[in-house]
């Protein structure tokens, strides 16, 4: 399984965060049509670690988590209920069949802004999952 699809495992199997956005979570772009608020995560970028006998299975992945919704409070609640989930997640991430992440950590928070268009703000977080290729 992808680093990317255990994320999403992650965050919709876990009561607090369906809670306030429901399984509204997305890679990269939502449905234009998607109900507010929602989350949608991108890769930011992706190393693997080397070493002078090649290529190791260690990877550290930059992933960007962007709440939307038309309330910044309630854009935030979501995005705090994110990071309740991945910072400092340590384990097998995603279920059975998952990936055994070593550390999520936690990079920072920032404001995404308005979009007058959609009426909606945006809240971004950012973490750094280290895991092990398999």
């Amino acid at each position: 399984m992808k680093i990317d699809r255990v994320i999403k495992n992650q965050l919709t199997g876990t009561a607090a965060v369906t809670a306030l956005l429901g399984r509204r979570i997305f890679p990269v772009i939502a449905p234009a049509s998607t109900q507010t608020p929602y989350a949608v995560y991108t890769l930011v970028s992706e190393i693997t670690e080397h070493a002078l006998s090649g290529d190791s299975a260690e990877v550290s992945a930059l992933y960007q988590v962007s709440v939307f919704d038309e309330d910044y409070n309630d854009a935030k609640a979501g995005a705090d209920a994110i990071r309740a989930v991945l910072q400092n997640f340590s384990g097998t991430m995603g279920g059975g069949g998952g990936i055994t992440v070593g550390r999520c950590f936690f990079v920072q928070e920032t404001n995404g802004g308005y979009d007058p268009t959609g009426k909606q703000l945006q809240v971004i977080l950012e973490f750094d999952f280290k895991y092990t290729r398999v």
